[in-house]
């Protein structure tokens, strides 16, 4: 009998372990992200990405051979969150057109479809 009850503490015990210390899409979102591969994206254009989510906003910056690119303040919200999935409903800032980001998260690596459905790869930087 003590080694049941010793067993089901054990139990017990791991289980809350891993409960607290597993991140959900989420809360792993918020931070600085730099996109390491962007599907379809021509040879030889030098671009870096970045995408920076706070609580309300994404917001996109990059460069194309060394010019800044425009940043974009985007806000969004949760639509959905199932695993290690994710879906953001995105407002574009000057036109006001909604759409979806379809986020993958995996530790430190999130793929990201946009509205346009442009595939890329991030990784987190901060």
């Amino acid at each position: 009998m003590k080694n049941v009850i010793f067993t089901f503490a054990v139990l017990i015990i791991v289980t809350l372990s891993l409960i607290s210390c597993s991140k959900s899409p989420s809360k792993n979102l918020i931070g600085k992200w730099k996109a390491d591969s962007v599907a379809g994206m021509p040879k030889g254009l030098e671009t870096e990405i970045f995408y920076e989510f706070t609580k309300e906003n994404l917001i996109a910056t990059g460069t194309v051979h060394g010019e800044p690119l425009d940043k974009l303040e985007i806000p969004y919200s949760i639509k959905s969150e199932e695993g290690k999935t994710l879906v953001l409903e995105v407002t574009h800032p000057t036109s006001g057109a909604k759409g979806e980001f379809k986020i993958t998260m995996d530790g430190k690596i999130m793929k990201l479809i946009d509205p346009d459905n442009q595939a890329y790869v991030f990784s987190k930087i901060e």
